[in-house]
């Protein structure tokens, strides 16, 4: 059974700054509300940019990942609107706004306990790429599990030495690109080649962190061969990528890039467990945990969540007068049903009839209750019932069917004051069982908190004076009562810690005992790490734990456990390449004739060309082209363009360059790639002929009937073919204009239009045009298309077109 966990995240450094970053967002949003209103008024989003970058920092410290290209995203589009005409700006501070107030519900669901799923923030994070005209938004940019876990140790029956090796993985990559071009003609049996192919690299790899990569890319190929995954444009580019890592290894390279890591790892996530591997990896690295629901994408938290979390603090309340109020202080009545009557206006406000019932049904039972003491029945009842309540306010998001059975349940219990049958009740027996430990855990922590508090403030008064050692004896007597709750709760490590800090105090007691100040901060620390601690216990915290590990650890002299990264990475050999860079250029305008030094910086560059293609850098491969191309024409006089051009680049200091491939290495390899690109392009051609006598046949059929649904979306999908395929192949300017062309028929099926005289001179115009550059290509195997027509045929259908809408948010492609 695959596990749905998401990883463990340290809530330790969040939990310190939450507070600060929810009052820079709280502020960041207020000057936004300025800005909008006043859109002329530089002043209130300077100050917004401030106060949200104030939050990006903090998020950054404390090591969310996902989170950061979340904020990443809030700055830029913060930037994009000084540039903005108002109407365009006031637009913006409205996406800006909910995307702030998403991160603040976010942040605190994550302090509150919840799982990490950064995936949560995808519709706010896509919508903001749209707005500044990026076209498709990459859910692996907020997708960041846990890389360490390894794959299984299993015996391999093949050994292949080191000699052989790159001759080897040649022939596992050719086996890999046969697969792959097969694959993409729509031969289902190719992908089980390129799994084959993976399997044999995975077997030879002796680095743990190599094979775990590849064994889950092999997870990935058995998801597509079993029809776990959807064989869509960003499998297909991924697995196009993955050939270029096995070029990377070939050339003698054992890294990875991260990002291609998390992107295999994606597609493994939202693959159904339809085979062993999947399922392994899947558990190993606990994905299903990473994936949030398409309830949980589609709900409105942002307008829910105020309600939600004002009715929670209100339901905390209404716990803590129930439990005063069984407990003989009938004072506590009529403050409880104020409280419960608020709590049925926010759930009135939430707009779920479910919870709305059970929240009017606590309110209303109020007014039948028995005159003197409450029953103990009952008082289970109605704590359960309280219980059920906060489970359903807890758990909005992802709302169970059940809940409406289980409050009907619940209401004829507290009707009766006994259990009720039906299927509900085993549900309701285990919140009645959970309701009697939490009220008895609210009063020992309580109790437990009282006796702390006391210790401080007499500590602290020793602090102040050294000469109040006489009330240091009195301790004993708190802490030894904490002491029988800490075991009555079976929290070791807290009596341990209090063990070590009482040990201490009595040391203080002695008139003769030495007094540091250190010694003196840490008892303090302890203490009030353990009040903290108590507190975390009390409201069922996964992560308590760690509020007193470290100072336990500090106490008992352990060190704390270095950080140990196994996998060397791409984007670390990137860094190393940016760094080497000045050396190797100042080596070559010391000697711009020898050709050695030229070929060194070459072979840099060239590297980190290929290397930002597999972190995903698009400006990195753009300047390092560039710096390529100013190096072929560099001669042995001026280089000032070449040095601004590698300054650009470089960053840190030198560092020494990586080894070059060997001769044959490089043959074989360029060999491959004229092969496959060739292959490739045939593919192209091919499949475009066919897409294009698709497009005039369906074409023929709008002039009959313009409203032919069927015929309108086959162009649509074959337009939307020629955009993947050109991207796949290379061929980019020809994808981006068959996706501007896709873009319109998108926006006439969602319309529900039908095909006018300018939408059908748009069909005509483009695949009349698509004709004659797929011909150039096959003559003369470039071309340069003009595309000057078909973009005004474009913006004719545009200008008979409503403004376009937000297209909806998913995080799955």
């Amino acid at each position: 059974m695959v596990t749905d966990t998401a990883p463990e995240f340290d809530l330790g450094p969040l939990s310190w700054v939450q507070g600060e970053i929810d009052h820079a967002l709280s502020r960041g949003v207020e000057a936004l509300t300025a800005f909008k209103a006043s859109p002329r008024d530089a002043t209130a989003l300077k100050h917004a940019r401030a106060h949200i970058h104030q939050a990006a920092g903090a998020i950054q410290m404390v090591g969310l990942d996902a989170v950061t290209a979340y904020t990443d995203e809030l700055e830029r589009q913060l930037t994009r609107m000084e540039e903005l005409p108002p109407p365009e700006a006031q637009a913006a501070c409205d996406l800006v706004d909910r995307a702030c107030r998403k991160l603040k519900i976010f942040l605190d669901e994550l302090v509150s306990g919840a799982n990490p799923v950064p995936l949560k923030l995808f519709p706010e994070y896509e919508l903001m790429q749209q707005a500044r005209g990026v076209r498709a938004a990459a859910p692996t940019d907020l997708f960041y599990p846990d890389l360490s876990p390894r794959a299984p140790k299993i015996a391999s029956g093949k050994t292949v030495t080191p000699k052989k090796l790159p001759s080897y993985l040649v022939k596992q990559r050719r086996l890999y690109q046969r697969g792959l071009l097969a694959w993409l003609r729509g031969d289902e049996e190719g992908a089980r080649v390129m799994r084959d192919a993976v399997q044999g690299i995975e077997d030879v790899q002796t680095h743990s962190a190599q094979r775990s990569f590849w064994w889950a890319v092999g997870a990935l190929l058995e998801g597509i061969v079993e029809k776990g995954v959807e064989s869509g444009f960003g499998v297909k580019q991924l697995c196009g990528r993955v050939d270029l890592q096995i070029r990377r290894f070939v050339e003698g390279s054992a890294k990875v890039a991260d990002r291609m890591r998390r992107e295999v790892l994606y597609y493994v996530a939202i693959s159904a467990p339809v085979g062993p591997q999947v399922q392994a990896v899947q558990r190993a690295y606990r994905l299903p945990g990473l994936i949030p629901t398409a309830d949980v994408l589609s709900a409105d938290v942002v307008r829910v969540q105020p309600h939600l979390r004002e009715a929670r603090d209100l339901l905390a309340t209404a716990k803590d007068l129930w439990l005063k109020l069984t407990g003989g202080r009938v004072e506590s009545l009529p403050k409880l049903k104020q409280t419960l009557s608020a709590v049925r206006d926010k759930t009135a406000a939430i707009g779920e009839p479910s919870l709305s019932r059970l929240a009017a049904a606590l309110a209303d039972r109020l007014d039948k209750l028995p005159s003197g003491p409450v029953s103990e029945a009952l008082a289970m009842e109605y704590a359960t019932g309280l219980l059920l309540a906060e489970s359903a306010i807890e758990n909005y998001a992802t709302a169970s069917t059940e809940l409406p059975p289980q409050v009907d349940a619940m209401i004829a219990r507290l009707d009766t004051s006994r259990p009720a049958g039906g299927a509900a009740a085993p549900l309701l027996d285990e919140m009645a069982r959970r309701a009697q430990e939490r009220l008895l855990l609210a009063q020992v922590a309580r109790e437990i908190q009282a006796n702390l508090r006391h210790m401080e403030q007499v500590l602290d008064a020793f602090f102040r004076d050294h000469d109040k050692r006489a009330d240091l004896a009195t301790l004993a007597h708190d802490s030894k009562q904490i002491m029988g709750a800490l075991k009555m709760l079976g929290l070791a490590h807290a009596e341990q810690l209090l063990t070590l800090c009482q040990q201490q105090i009595d040391q203080y007691a002695q008139p003769d005992a030495r007094v540091a100040d250190e010694d003196l901060e840490l008892l303090a620390e302890s203490l009030s790490g353990l009040g903290f601690y108590i507190e975390a216990v009390e409201q069922q915290r996964p992560d308590r734990d760690r509020l007193i590990e470290p100072l336990l650890a500090k106490r008992l002299g352990v060190p704390a456990k270095p950080h140990v990264d196994e996998h060397d990475t791409v984007e670390a050999a990137v860094k190393d390449l940016k760094t080497a860079l000045p050396a190797t250029l100042a080596a070559f305008q010391r000697s711009p004739g020898d050709a050695s030094v030229r070929e060194r910086l070459e072979a840099e560059l060239t590297t980190l060309k290929n290397d930002a293609e597999l972190i995903g850098d698009a400006t990195l491969q753009t300047d390092s082209d560039a710096a390529l191309e100013l190096l072929a024409h560099a001669g042995t006089g001026d280089t000032a363009a070449l040095q601004d051009a590698i300054a650009a680049i470089a960053e840190g200091r030198a560092a020494a360059p990586a080894p070059s491939p060997s001769e044959e290495t490089m043959r074989l390899l360029e060999t491959d790639a004229a092969q496959f690109d060739a292959e490739l392009l045939d593919i192209y051609l091919t499949e475009a002929d066919e897409v294009l006598d698709s497009v005039a046949s369906s074409a023929a059929r709008l002039k009959a009937q313009p409203d032919d649904r069927d015929a309108l979306t086959t162009v649509r999908r074959g337009f939307h073919t020629l955009k993947g395929s050109g991207r796949m192949v290379g061929l980019t300017e020809l994808g981006e204009i068959a996706f501007a062309v896709e873009k319109v028929h998108n926006r006439l099926l969602e319309d529900e239009r039908p095909a006018s005289a300018a939408v059908l001179a748009l069909i005509d115009t483009a695949q009349t045009s698509f004709r004659v550059w797929v011909d150039t290509l096959r003559r003369k195997g470039r071309v340069t298309p003009d595309a000057t027509a078909l973009r005004t045929a474009i913006e004719k259908v545009d200008a008979e077109l409503p403004a376009p809408r937000y297209p909806s948010s998913r995080a799955r492609r």
